[in-house]
């Protein structure tokens, strides 16, 4: 499993619960080994059989509920990731945030979202984790706001946030430099640094591995295929962003063979 090689993880990891279906360990690694390989139906199968006699557990209650967010099954979700939070995992506060505004539930999530900053106000934990918890909440509450189109409280929100991992940080200025788009009297400039700005932050969060291609390009010349897929390649302001990059591929028909897909 830490080589990755779920698919043949599986039927060792059945096996070990048929054979020991009360070990907890093992349970886990069913539970992890299915949600990888996608089938989350047999992953919340097992995932609920364990949390049946560990009813308490906060780290199961969030593996449940992340697989019934995947499934789609959002009231479902909901209520475990309420049971994980009472459960004392408040990590999974931003989570259960983030479920709120992927499912559109806007007015419900900011409802929700005060009530939960206030515990994790009056929690009892680490200020780091804290603040680690508090930055990610703000980020999805930043998303909210930009939902709906409150691009000036959007950007208050933002920039309110002082303390936040390498990832949280460059999605915050990203929502922030979007939000500048929209914004009135805001500089052209200014909008051209916050959006270097995300940049930077993203490059800090995700460093860049050099590869060196040469040899494996030196022996096969073939032009790399190239699939785009995208439901808004016809009038959306994406394919307009997109049309530079398609017309420099297209141009080098011995490097490139692309296909664009519109999946309306």
């Amino acid at each position: 499993m830490r080589e990755g090689r779920f698919a043949e993880c599986k039927p060792v990891v059945l096996q070990l619960a048929a054979r020991f279906p009360a070990d907890v360990p093992v349970m886990r690694l069913v539970v992890q080994c299915l949600g990888a390989l996608g089938e989350h139906h047999a992953a919340l199968y097992y995932a609920k059989r364990l949390l049946a006699t560990n009813s308490r557990d906060g780290g199961l209650q969030l593996n449940v509920a992340r697989l019934h967010a995947r499934l789609g099954e959002i009231d479902a979700a909901v209520a475990a990731f309420n049971a994980a939070i009472a459960a004392g995992l408040l990590d999974a506060i931003p989570e259960l945030a983030q479920l709120r505004l992927g499912s559109g539930r806007i007015g419900e999530g900011l409802h929700v979202l005060g009530e939960h900053e206030q515990l994790l106000a009056a929690a009892a934990i680490d200020d780091g984790a804290r603040h680690a918890i508090l930055a990610r909440l703000q980020l999805v509450k930043a998303q909210f706001q930009f939902a709906q189109g409150d691009v000036e409280r959007c950007v208050q929100t933002c920039e309110g946030v002082r303390v936040a991992e390498p990832d949280v940080a460059a999605s915050l200025q990203a929502v922030k430099a979007s939000c500048m788009n929209y914004m009135p009297g805001v500089s052209r400039e200014r909008v051209f640094a916050e959006h270097r700005r995300f940049g930077e932050l993203l490059e800090n969060a995700v460093p860049a591995t050099p590869r060196d291609w040469r040899d494996r390009l030196q022996c096969d010349r073939r032009p790399l295929r190239v699939g785009i897929i995208s439901p808004d390649m016809r009038t959306h302001s994406v394919a307009v962003f997109a049309l530079p990059l398609l017309r420099q591929l297209h141009a080098r028909t011995a490097d490139f063979h692309v296909s664009v897909f519109h999946v309306g």
